[in-house]
């Protein structure tokens, strides 16, 4: 719990202090996060019931060509200033762009699937039967979404800093989840960030959409759907940025435990050399 909240506290650090280097992330990220948020107030699961699978569809379909675009560049773009310690750069961040765009068609399906599951009670069964089991399908599918989610945030950081394969990176990952569980601790606060901005969302929506006929000033409204954008890809990059040092921190834990391992070795070897030579000492 304390490593949790020691690499969120540095990872707010870290993009307060660098936020001109965040900026074009955040920027690429606008696209994504608003046709995200817009889909998500147009078809609302509530607590009672979930969406229907062509609603699902709908809102998988809207925001997944823009996950493989602007959502992977971006988080190549957050690595990459994390790894190099400078300012971003679109040509030198391709070839980590190729390798993050299969983690995240591997994410971005996970939760699709996830969100389908969750829409079959509704689609299959009667009213009262769909109830329990959308109540149920729901818990089940966002239990099994946020552990794959977090596998997958700490591949895409992994294939990043340690320049791996996106296979190796997903059998990193899964070693590192089941060793460290502050994966999972690390994404809850994001994940809750991301609930908030969802529902400020969604409350504005149904706030214009209730009022219609008053006279409402257009650049007024189209600003502040801009900002509540920004509030949620700024969340995108701070839980990128979470990732990379939770996947900087094992590393530095690993050789910290390889050379306390090297060094404890080495006077065992000392002793026993010690006491060859009292040894013999002693027979002469």
């Amino acid at each position: 719990m304390e490593r949790a909240v020691r690499i969120i506290r540095r990872s707010i650090h870290c993009f307060l202090k660098n936020i001109d280097s965040f900026n074009t992330p955040i920027l690429i990220l606008l696209p994504y996060s608003a046709s995200l948020l817009l889909s998500r107030s147009l078809f609302p699961a509530t607590k009672t019931t979930s969406l229907s699978l062509p609603q699902s569809l709908f809102r998988a379909i809207s925001s997944f060509a823009l996950a493989l675009t602007f959502l992977a560049m971006a988080k190549s773009l957050v690595i990459q200033a994390l790894t190099d310690r400078r300012d971003p750069s679109f040509p030198s961040s391709l070839s980590l762009y190729k390798r993050l765009v299969k983690l995240q068609f591997l994410h971005t399906s996970l939760a699709l699937a996830a969100d389908a599951i969750a829409s079959v009670p509704h689609g299959f069964f009667s009213r009262s039967q769909g109830t329990l089991l959308a109540l149920t399908s729901r818990t089940v599918s966002c239990a099994i979404a946020a552990n794959l989610s977090a596998v997958c945030h700490v591949a895409l950081a992994i294939a990043g800093i340690e320049n791996c394969s996106a296979p190796e990176a997903i059998r990193r990952a899964c070693s590192q989840r089941c060793r460290e569980p502050a994966a999972l601790l690390i994404a809850l606060p994001h994940y809750l960030c991301f609930a908030a901005v969802e529902a400020l969302c969604r409350f504005r929506y149904q706030s214009v959409m209730e009022d219609r006929s008053a006279k409402r000033p257009y650049l007024a409204m189209a600003s502040e759907g801009v900002v509540i954008a920004w509030m949620y890809s700024a969340v995108v990059v701070l839980d990128t940025i979470a990732c990379g040092l939770y996947v900087k921190s094992c590393e530095s834990n690993s050789r910290t435990d390889e050379g306390a391992n090297r060094g404890h070795s080495i006077p065992n070897v000392n002793d026993d050399d010690r006491c060859r030579h009292a040894k013999t000492a002693d027979m002469a």
